[in-house]
Order: C-alpha cells, then sequence, then structure tokens
C-alpha cells in the first residue's frame, strides 16, 4: 500500500521536473513515488495509479512524464484527444500503441526496452520523439504524421521501420543515430484476386512519403529509401550511412547531402525534379545512379573511394506526361519555370577508382559536363561508353587514359565546331582560357591516336590548332608559313581543304596557259615531219591546257616547253606549288587512317 508521508518524489531521470505525487517507497536510498518506482514490485498499486492517469476528469490526465512502465503497454487502438506527454517514461517491457490516434503527444527522452509498435499511428498534432531511446526494433510502418515529426537526436540501436510513413508536414530526424532503418514502400497482401488467372498474391503499396525532411546529421549504420517520396525539400547534410543506403525508385524534389558519408549507395531509377547537391561528400563502396533521372549534379570537391556508375542515366531538364502524372501522386509542385541549362560537376572532385557514363548523350547546347581540377587516380578506370558529349567537357582534367568506346564528340569536323563550342561554354557560364581548351583538344586527339581513331584524333588536333592561331598570329598573315599551311590543308588534317587547293592550283594554272598567245610556247618537235616548212607555235585549247596544267604538277614536263620568260615563271610557280599540294592531300587523308 501507499505511504501517507508527503514527501515529494526525487525521481532523478526527469530533469528539471518537480513531482507532487505522495511518497510511495525508497530505492537505492531515494524516494519515489508509485508512478516512478524503478521496479516491477508495485504493479498493482501502478495499475491503479495509470488508470487515475487515464480519466479525463483528472488535472493530471494524460501526463505521464517520467513514468516507469513495469509491464507491457497495451494501448492500441486509443483515442488521445489532448497532449499525451510521456516525455522522460520508461518502458520496461514491449509497448503497442497500433492505430492509436493522437492530438499531440511527446515521448520526449523516454527509454524503451523492449519492442516499439506505432503501425497505423496517426498524429494530428506536433508528434515530438526528440532524445529517445529505443533499445529493441520499433515500428511507425504506415503511420500518418499530420502535423511536424520530430526525432532530433533520437537514437535507434535496432530496426527502424518506417516503411509507408506519411509526413504530411516537417519531419525533423536532426542527428538521430539509426542501426537498420527502413523508409521504403510498405508492400500488404490483399488476398488473392479471383479474377487473376495466374493466382499470384495481390499487394497494396504504401509509399513512405515526406513533405520537408531533414536528416541533417543523422548516422545510419543500413537504411533503405526505396520508393519513397519527398515531396519538398530534404536534407541529409553531414549525415553518415556506414554500411549501405538504398535509394532506389525514390522521387525527390530538392535534396542536399553536402558533407555527407555513404557507403554502397544506390539511386538507381531515383528521380530528381531539382538539381540534388553532393558537394564535400565522402562516397565508399559503388555508387550507382544509373536510371537515374536527373536535371543535372553538382558533386563539387566530393571524393568516390569506389567506382561509381552513371549508366542509361537521364539528364534532362523537361517532364513528359506520365512523370508529371506520378509527381502529381507525391504531391510534389512542378514549376513551369524556363528549363535550366544541365550542369553536371565534378569539379575538384577525387576519384580513386574507376567512373561510367553510358547510353548519355549530352548536347552541347543543353548541357555541361565539367571535370576541372578533378583528381582520377586511376584514369585506366574511367569509361565513356555509346555516349556523345563535347570535346570540351575535359577542360581542366587529362583524358589521355580514359577510354572511349563509341563515344562520340560531338560535331567536332563541322566547319563551324570551335564556334559552337564556344557559344555553349558562355552559355553556360562557364569561363575558360584557350590554353585550357586546345590542352583539352590536344590530349583528346592523343587519346584518339593511340587507340586508333584516327579521323577523330584529325578533327582534335585541327580544332587545338584552331583555338591557338587567334594567340599566335593574326587572322591573315602571308609572312607566316604557319598561316599557309592552314589555309592550304587546315594544318594537314583537312583533306576537302587541301584537295580544293590543289584543284585550284590546277584549274587557275590551266586558265593561264590557254590565256597565253602562240608567243608562249615552243613548237612542238616531230620527228617524223618534213624539213621543207619550220614547225608553227599555237596556242593551247582549253582541254590541253587543263591536260598541260596536271602533266606539270606530275612532274611530267609535257609539251609545248614555255617560250618566253613569264610562261616559264607560271610553269615554275605550278611546278613548285602542284606537287606540294599534292602531298599535303596526301597526308591529310593518310591521319585519317594511320598515325
Amino acid at each position: 500500500m501507499a505511504d501517507s508521508k508527503s514527501e515529494n518524489c526525487q525521481c532523478e531521470w526527469v530533469p528539471d521536473e518537480h513531482c507532487d505525487e505522495p511518497y510511495y517507497k525508497e530505492h537505492n536510498g531515494r524516494r519515489y513515488c508509485v508512478l516512478h518506482y524503478p521496479d516491477a514490485e508495485k504493479q498493482e498499486d501502478f495499475l491503479r495509479a495509470l488508470e487515475n492517469r487515464l480519466d479525463e476528469s483528472n488535472v493530471k490526465y494524460l501526463s505521464f512524464v517520467g513514468v516507469w512502465f513495469p509491464d507491457p503497454v497495451h494501448l492500441s487502438g486509443k483515442s488521445f484527444t489532448s497532449l499525451a506527454d510521456f516525455s522522460h517514461a520508461r518502458f520496461n517491457s514491449d509497448v503497442e500503441f497500433i492505430e492509436s490516434h493522437f492530438d499531440e503527444v511527446r515521448f520526449v527522452g523516454s527509454h524503451f526496452k523492449g519492442q516499439a509498435d506505432f503501425t497505423e499511428s496517426q498524429y494530428d498534432g506536433i508528434a515530438d520523439f526528440s532524445g529517445a531511446q529505443f533499445e529493441q526494433p520499433v515500428s511507425f510502418s504506415r503511420a500518418t504524421f499530420s502535423h511536424e515529426g520530430r526525432f532530433f537526436r533520437t537514437q535507434f540501436a535496432d530496426f527502424a521501420n518506417y516503411s509507408g510513413a506519411e509526413f504530411e508536414d516537417e519531419a525533423y530526424f536532426n542527428l538521430a543515430v539509426f542501426n537498420i532503418a527502413d523508409f521504403s514502400a510498405a508492400r500488404i497482401p490483399v488476398g488473392t484476386d479471383k479474377s487473376n488467372s495466374s493466382g499470384k498474391p495481390q499487394f497494396e503499396i504504401y509509399r513512405s512519403k515526406f513533405k520537408n525532411a531533414q536528416f541533417n546529421g543523422a548516422t545510419f549504420n543500413r537504411c533503405t529509401f526505396k520508393q519513397a517520396c519527398f515531396s519538398g525539400t530534404a536534407g541529409f547534410i553531414y549525415a553518415q550511412f556506414r554500411d549501405f543506403v538504398d535509394f532506389f525508385i525514390v522521387d525527390f524534389n530538392k535534396v542536399d547531402f553536402t558533407n555527407s558519408f555513404l557507403t554502397h549507395a544506390n539511386f538507381d531509377g531515383a528521380f530528381f525534379l531539382d538539381v540534388p547537391t553532393f558537394i564535400k561528400c565522402n562516397l565508399q563502396g559503388n555508387t550507382v545512379f544509373a536510371t537515374a533521372r536527373l536535371p543535372g549534379i553538382d558533386c563539387s570537391d566530393a571524393i568516390f573511394h569506389g567506382p561509381v556508375d552513371f549508366s542509361v542515366t537521364r539528364f534532362e531538364n523537361s517532364l513528359a506526361d506520365w512523370e508529371k502524372d506520378k509527381l502529381q501522386e507525391c504531391n510534389i509542385t512542378l514549376n513551369e519555370a524556363v528549363p535550366k541549362p544541365i550542369i553536371i560537376c565534378f569539379d575538384k572532385a577525387t576519384f580513386k577508382e574507376g567512373l561510367t557514363f553510358k547510353g548519355i548523350e549530352l548536347q552541347q547546347e543543353k548541357a555541361l559536363l565539367s571535370f576541372d581540377d578533378s583528381i582520377f587516380e586511376k584514369p585506366e578506370k574511367v569509361r565513356f561508353v555509346a555516349i556523345s558529349l563535347p570535346p570540351h567537357s575535359f577542360m581542366g582534367v587529362d583524358p589521355r587514359k580514359f577510354n572511349f568506346n563509341d563515344a562520340r564528340l560531338g560535331h567536332i569536323n563541322k566547319r563551324k565546331a570551335l564556334k559552337e563550342a564556344k557559344q555553349a561554354l558562355q552559355k553556360h557560364d562557364r569561363t575558360y582560357s584557350s590554353p585550357m581548351l586546345e590542352l583539352a583538344y590536344r590530349q583528346l586527339a592523343v587519346n584518339a591516336e593511340e587507340n586508333n581513331r584516327y579521323e577523330q584524333a584529325a578533327d582534335l588536333r585541327y580544332l587545338a590548332m584552331e583555338v591557338a592561331r587567334p594567340m599566335r598570329w593574326r587572322r591573315i598573315d602571308v609572312f607566316k608559313l604557319s598561316w599557309w599551311y592552314w589555309l592550304l590543308s587546315g594544318y594537314g588534317e583537312r583533306v576537302r581543304r587541301a584537295l580544293t587547293a590543289l584543284l585550284v592550283i590546277w584549274l587557275v594554272s590551266a586558265a593561264i596557259y590557254w590565256s597565253g598567245n602562240a608567243t608562249w610556247w615552243q613548237p612542238k618537235t616531230t620527228p617524223n615531219a618534213t624539213q621543207s616548212l619550220p614547225p608553227t607555235p599555237r596556242a593551247l585549247t582549253a582541254p590541253d591546257a587543263l591536260l598541260y596544267s596536271a602533266g606539270v604538277i606530275a612532274l611530267q614536263k609535257p609539251e609545248p616547253l614555255p617560250a618566253n620568260k613569264l610562261a616559264k615563271l607560271f610553269v615554275l610557280l605550278e611546278t613548285v606549288l602542284g606537287p606540294i599540294q599534292a602531298a599535303l592531300l596526301a597526308l591529310a587523308i593518310r591521319r585519317k587512317f594511320m598515325r
């Protein structure tokens, strides 16, 4: 029986809380009331006191601050119509609040030693579990939080099940500590549909839904968010995922992983409406973005310790109709603003293993890929497979040992390729210098030539020299040999230009020969002609002039020989220029097929 003494309870685990309940018993030198007495021997007296707190007429209705519960708590299906305060309570056995309905509830600093089950519970007001400790598995599966859900510094020593939970307002998990956490979609069997001939069991899917969720500073060992939906802002700043984290088919509106630590992070099939931030992240193990949809990504200063996979990743900034319908199901508000350019930023990132881009098309007028000052410790493990991207993506990084398999580096053989590249860089506000761009082209050319992609190497070498040309001479500089080299053959890389120049030399020379009169040419010598009449010189016809000019280029010394100084001058010029231009043509053709 309770003692009638009036001394106050001296419960030590309730900070700044004055308990005016009557003295019940002493334990280890401290006096306690029946609700706070930390021993299971109080069972009958405790139940009477507990029923009193559940009486709506009691002034302390639903006040369970610091209560020490000796036995399992079964309050499933109960409705708590006012503030239920379990702050700093001690639950020494299992707790069940299945399908319970709370107006507002506090479990601040509570300690759960047994399993806790809040499955399908509903919270109309603020649900505050800040600082709570769960030593055994806890379930909030398919729970609904209509107001704030607070889990600041909450500790989950075992399995935390939030599958199918819905947070309609703010969700705070800042500095929470998880061992194994499940925020994935819940699959609930609904029986076998008789109309289904296969007889397979049917499931109803409940996706975990968050409006604005903060996991800043939270720690996880293993965690899955499979098929979860974040309709507002999701913050994982300084979060730690030590063993594994799964974001498979997760829908994000805005998400920030700045300074987070992720191990074996899987974003396969994830959907990002806004550009995700992974600045200064530390990513261990495999990092997968395969088949994800991204309007860009910022991985500046990130460190990737394992392979990174962007296979068949969709870098897009527009939405299809089916995607809009999908986002509306997640309550994600669509922004009808003009789409922003796609920026894929790895500036100053470090890759300690491999990187794979596969099955991706990046048009330079819509997207920019940047590796400025990135470090690749194993460049031979960097792969670009079945991809289309502009060469200026590799400014500030050395791509000579990268693997390019069916990689298309834009329209580098176009006449306006360099102009279009510079316009794209300006459009994306990408600062660059001509030496940086020249070096990128040259190093890509070395890679192409080393891997027998000679035609691509020729185009890249040409672009490199085109970038350098304005830095080294004027636009027109007839006194520089390099200017003539560019004009006549595109630095020995342009077959069409070299052929055109050769045709011009041939046709212009032929026209000059055709325009000359008979005094230009010596008479042709005919061995069988009679000596009665001396041979008479004559002017060349147009066909004869064409053949004559071709013979001069081929160094055949065709007849008739030139007779006066002017004719000899033109023949001499064509004899010099024609073979040189033919050699430049041969060089340009050769570079398309061999070193």
